[in-house]
């Protein structure tokens, strides 16, 4: 059996400064993956952001949908990569973040790395 590897963008590299999502993605066809998140730089006291993978059996592209946490990062305090490997997951995910610390500032990308088979 064939497989291959896909690294699907959930948010380019920018400055936050308030919680929120990635757009709604199909993983149904993916057997392992990663969450994978670059802190480049960061301000704020305390600043902080803590991703997770949320989970749908129902989700489509654009907002639709319920989603459950299926996994969580600790809290990212510090610049640089931070790889989170994925349980198996159903048809639809997302990245879910939240920022904390007084005014925080961070700046960073997210990226779903899967494994599928041809």
């Amino acid at each position: 059996m064939s497989s291959r590897a896909d690294s699907i963008p959930l948010l380019s590299q920018a400055t936050r400064t308030s919680s929120g999502n990635s757009a709604n993605i199909a993983v149904g066809e993916y057997i392992q993956a990663q969450l994978w998140i670059y802190v480049r730089g960061k301000s704020g006291t305390g600043a902080s952001v803590t991703p997770r993978w949320q989970w749908s059996p129902n989700a489509t592209y654009g907002t639709g949908g319920a989603f459950l946490t299926l996994k969580s990062m600790a809290a990212l305090t510090a610049t640089g990569l931070a790889v989170l490997t994925l349980p198996p997951f159903g048809k639809w995910g997302r990245l879910n973040y939240t920022l904390a610390g007084s005014s925080p500032n961070l700046n960073f990308s997210a990226y779903f790395v899967g494994k599928g088979s041809y």
